[in-house]
């Protein structure tokens, strides 16, 4: 069986929240990265 995975950009909002839930619950191996800027 084939494991699925996907690296999420992770803003600390609520779109990227529920796309990674979404994506969880399918079954996909899931990594939130986020960085900061001096912007």
């Amino acid at each position: 069986m084939m494991t699925h995975k996907a690296v999420a950009l992770f803003s600390g909002g609520l779109d990227s929240i529920l796309a990674i839930l979404t994506m969880l619950k399918q079954g996909i191996e899931v990594k939130a990265i986020t960085f900061m800027t001096h912007f």
